[in-house]
């Protein structure tokens, strides 16, 4: 459940910490912000090489879903923060320098099939 102000989220838990063997859906929220912090916690890798590929999207309302960010390839335990926010110095895969739409969501690519741990939450900056 997220927190609210003002009745829009500033905290939202995307995914919560579980065992995952496969993609999971598009997380989708609605709120009124500007910049966000995602944090994404990885407390058990499968190895082999396999990734996780973390994407903050936007949503359009005629096409479906674009990136904003794609993160670099995760392959490891550890946390990892992808920020959006205009007026920030872009780093690819780890920042970009854009405004969060109102309505935007996160997805975790898996490469393979093997068992990943992990989590991911935001933190919003509202406008």
């Amino acid at each position: 459940m997220p927190s609210i102000i003002n009745g829009y989220p500033f905290q939202v838990l995307f995914f919560d910490e579980r065992i995952r063997s496969a993609t999971p859906d598009i997380e989708i929220v609605t709120a009124r912000n500007g910049g966000v912090h995602l944090m994404i916690k990885v407390t058990n890798a499968p190895g082999g090489g396999q990734t996780l590929v973390p994407t903050i999207y936007g949503v359009n309302y005629f096409d479906g879903l674009y990136p904003l960010l794609t993160g670099n390839a995760i392959t490891a335990t550890g946390e990892y923060l992808l920020k959006i926010a205009p007026g920030l110095l872009s780093i690819p895969g780890v920042v970009a320098s854009d405004f969060v739409p109102d309505k935007w969501g996160v997805g975790m690519l898996h490469s393979g099939a093997g068992p990943w741990t992990y989590s991911a939450s935001a933190n919003l900056r509202h406008r």
